[in-house]
């Protein structure tokens, strides 16, 4: 018995520890503004907020992420090609997520609050 509450209580620590933690998410892309001006971005992430690196206020705004999908044609061949998605953050939680193919067609999104 003495053994397992030792063991729960390590994993509880541990658990803690690892929450209370802030670490930089590999997030990096393009902040959009309202203007149309653009900038280079990178968040981290840390205590369950987003901040922009080296601010200390929650990030609220959207950023552009490219990234490589795999798209799969009818006869199941695969193609990769380059895509991205746009996050919509308020007050440092990342509220939605639209993903859109090469060429800039929506293709679904993702809201998460």
């Amino acid at each position: 018995m003495k053994k397992k509450i030792a063991l729960l209580t390590g994993v509880v620590l541990i658990g803690i520890f690892m929450y209370s933690m802030p670490y930089t998410s590999s997030l990096n892309g393009t902040s959009i503004s309202q203007t149309g001006n653009t900038s280079q971005l990178r968040l981290q992430y840390k205590k369950g907020l987003y901040y922009e690196l080296g601010k200390e206020t929650p990030f609220t705004g959207e950023m552009r992420v490219n990234y490589e999908k795999e798209y799969i044609n009818s006869e199941g061949n695969s193609k990769t090609r380059e895509a991205f998605f746009k996050n919509e953050y308020v007050n440092g939680l990342l509220k939605e997520t639209n993903y859109y193919s090469q060429n800039g067609t929506f293709e679904y999104s993702v809201k998460k609050i």
